[in-house]
């Protein structure tokens, strides 16, 4: 059984060697031999649809919370695709997020200008992402650690979600950092996403 799995795996590699032979080169694999891992990601920024935003939040203090929130207003016309989100802090943290029916907004916070990640295409986001403001929080839909360091002994490092969450009109999503270090210490969160017309 072994020999036949062993024989069967080389005749699909060598099947494989003879079409990238005839083809020149890989599927999905460009020229300089670099391959294409997110094709769908690559049509949208050529397309001038993925956005780029973040923020950082400089010396929060102990046992505070740092506020990230990501709208898509209703009217905007489009669908939104967050596709990772990055976190991280000099500091430990306790991560929460909250989907909008989770969480009011009191007061809302600072609106960033996305960057478009091809410049040349000329659009702006219908999104905004948000720092600050002030909010009541009911129960978070995820919890996280966000370990944080720095200088050589640091241990922190970034959270990824890669949460390819699909956002409608009129809905938004609140990320919170509440820091568990005994000092001040800096937060930032940054996210990005590709829009797509209803």
């Amino acid at each position: 059984m072994g020999f036949t799995s062993h024989t069967s795996d080389r005749r699909v590699r060598d099947l494989l060697d003879e079409l990238n032979d005839k083809i020149g080169v890989q599927l999905y694999q460009f020229l300089d031999g670099t391959l294409l891992v997110n094709q769908r990601l690559l049509v949208k920024i050529l397309e001038g649809d993925v956005y780029l935003a973040g923020w950082r939040l400089d010396d929060v203090a102990s046992g505070s919370s740092a506020y990230f929130e990501f709208e898509n207003p209703s009217g905007s016309g489009v669908y939104a695709n967050i596709i990772t989100i990055g976190l991280i802090g000099t500091g430990n943290g306790r991560v929460n997020m909250y989907p909008r029916d989770r969480y009011t907004v009191n007061a809302s916070g600072t609106s960033v200008s996305p960057f478009n990640l091809n410049p040349a295409s000329g659009k702006s986001a219908k999104c905004i992402f948000r720092y600050g403001g002030t909010y009541t929080l009911g129960t978070p839909a995820v919890r996280q650690v966000l370990p944080g360091g720095s200088r050589i002994r640091a241990v922190g490092g970034i959270i990824t979600v890669d949460v390819n969450l699909r956002v409608p009109e009129g809905f938004s999503l609140l990320v919170e950092i509440v820091n568990q270090s005994a000092s001040a210490e800096d937060f930032s969160a940054r996210m990005m996403w590709w829009e797509e017309s209803l």
